[in-house]
């Protein structure tokens, strides 16, 4: 599965948010949640060998459903409104 990892992230008003002058986007978004997430000793591999692909994925790379499984669990360290948008997003629904 192929997830646009070059979008935004929008806030409540609908409008990019801007962190150190610098527009958040979505492959930033789920490094962060992939590094910040708490885990096992265990998982924390995992986690850091999926960071590493969405580190370096374009817009061809594809997600296999256990990634995409992996990605929407940890994207839960975040606040509602980022948890909600990045789900949908990982869902394929419109936000």
């Amino acid at each position: 599965m192929k997830i646009d990892l070059f979008g935004h992230i929008l806030d409540h008003e609908d409008k990019p948010i801007v962190e150190n002058g610098e527009t958040v986007t979505v492959a930033t978004a789920l490094k962060r949640a992939l590094l910040a997430a708490e885990t096992t000793a265990q998982n924390k591999l995992e986690h850091f060998e999926l960071w590493l692909k969405v580190k370096a994925a374009t817009a061809e790379t594809d997600f296999s459903v256990a990634e995409m499984a992996l990605l929407d669990k940890v994207i839960a360290f975040y606040p509602t409104l980022i948890h909600g948008r990045l789900s949908h997003l990982l869902s394929n629904k419109v936000t």
